[in-house]
């Protein structure tokens, strides 16, 4: 079955989470600030060996996207903190050691994060706790923490996404 994703939808997303995530961290430090986030998704496609990235506008299981997210600082003065937060949309999955720079975070629920790589407590046959690492699959957001942006200054943090399944 060929299941096609909406990369509109895809950036709507993202973009609000992305929103929701700087505020309340490093934009709270000054009375106006001006970070800007332009997220862009992009179909990753490889050809004679060579990547290349392609509109996103539709993308079927098995194809990899690449989100990348640029902040602006548009102000006048530095902002300190803020959480560089990139959602990764139901349906996708994650591809261990696509971003850029390494994150430092990641989110099973796009809430409440914690430092690479997650784990959680399973009991083993002997019906014991112990610790396993969670699939990157699961992972619903990864984030990224930029101490200080000065005032005219971008950043930029990268990663893939792999389609799964299908979407409504």
């Amino acid at each position: 079955m060929c299941t096609r994703f909406s990369a509109n939808l895809l950036l709507k997303i993202g973009i609000q989470s992305l929103l929701i995530f700087v505020l309340p961290w490093g934009l709270l430090a000054q009375s106006s600030p001006e970070v800007r986030v332009n997220l862009t998704a992009k179909k990753v496609v490889a050809s004679d060996g060579q990547e290349a990235l392609v509109s996103a506008d539709k993308a079927k299981p098995g194809e990899v996207i690449q989100y990348e997210a640029v902040y602006k600082n548009t102000g006048k003065l530095p902002v300190k903190n803020i959480a560089a937060t990139v959602p990764i949309p139901s349906g996708l999955g994650f591809v261990e050691g696509s971003t850029k720079p390494p994150a430092a975070e990641a989110s099973l629920d796009g809430k409440t994060f914690a430092p690479l790589p997650l784990t959680r407590e399973v009991k083993n046959d002997a019906g014991v706790l112990e610790k396993q690492p969670v699939p990157v699959t699961e992972y619903r957001a990864l984030r990224w923490v930029i101490n200080e942006l000065p005032a005219g200054e971008s950043t930029t943090v990268v990663l893939r996404a792999k389609v799964l399944t299908s979407s409504p």
